[in-house]
């Protein structure tokens, strides 16, 4: 009995590894503070959780199925798939089996308003199948992201309509962690004939737009702030100023600059009265 239970253990682990697991989690738990901060709550409020987080383990195991041959040219031994650990089968009919889950809780959570997330699905997968390896990666990413404020808002009840510049901060958000996640495999992506955006506009280049991307999104939250907590505003805009500059002026701190304005967006989104409601 303790065999086959340590074996569907070790399995299970390994499917965590191959998800992805740190943006699967931050995208699961950033989208459903937003929601609950929304005013989601109770039984819709678990489901459009249950439909992130099943959503983002359909796009991390779809991601590594499709990738397992380039993974095992590049001798990508931290993937369970490469090492022989997990099946190219097993991921797909996981991947599969967690993106019907998501479609479902999608549309049980928020009715018609669920297609917009499942949209957003067709997005991320269409990165993992096509996209990824041409100039259109970013394009993916702008919208998945973009299409989360219809989905938090017009799922709840009564509807709201998102406003518009919620939306164009998380495109700039989404497309500027793809930027400055592509930038860090541009040489062994390049190696393999992709040509991807990042690979297209090179590293520096890449890294430089990431952090222009997350200024503007940055600079729109300000706006927003400026009417209800001026202070606040004030502070965030020299905050994030600052990183920028340091990450232009300083290459080797460019990702982690990216990062820090990424955080810094997040945590406006989530901690100040901004509301993306309409």
């Amino acid at each position: 009995m303790s065999a086959p239970l340590g074996a569907l253990g070790r399995t299970s682990g390994l499917l965590i590894r191959a998800s992805h697991p740190a943006p699967a989690l931050a995208v699961t738990v950033v989208m459903s503070t937003l929601a609950w901060r929304s005013g989601w709550e109770s039984t819709p409020l678990a489901l459009f959780t249950l439909a992130m987080l099943s959503g983002q383990l359909s796009v991390g195991w779809s991601n590594d199925a499709h990738d397992a041959d380039m993974d095992h040219a590049a001798k990508r031994s931290d993937k369970p798939v490469v090492a022989a650990e997990l099946s190219v089968r097993l991921l797909w009919r996981c991947a599969l089996v967690a993106l019907g889950i998501s479609v479902v809780a999608s549309l049980a959570a928020a009715g018609l308003a669920g297609a917009f997330h499942v949209m957003s699905l067709a997005a991320a997968w269409s990165y993992n199948l096509r996209l990824s390896r041409t100039g259109w990666s970013w394009l993916p990413y702008a919208v998945a992201f973009g299409l989360i404020p219809p989905f938090v808002s017009e799922g709840l009840e009564p509807p709201s309509t998102p406003t518009l510049w919620s939306i164009l901060v998380f495109m700039a958000i989404g497309v500027a962690a793809h930027l400055a996640n592509a930038a860090q495999d541009t040489t062994t992506d390049a190696e393999y004939g992709h040509t991807s955006s990042a690979i297209i506009l090179g590293e520096s280049k890449t890294k430089s737009i990431a952090v222009g991307l997350l200024l503007f999104g940055t600079a729109l939250l300000v706006w927003q702030l400026w009417a209800s907590n001026p202070a606040l505003a004030v502070a965030t805009a020299v905050l994030s100023t600052a990183i920028g500059i340091v990450g232009f002026a300083r290459s080797t701190l460019l990702f982690k600059s990216i990062l820090l304005l990424a955080l810094t967006d997040v945590a406006l989104l989530l901690l100040s009265d901004v509301t993306i409601l309409g």
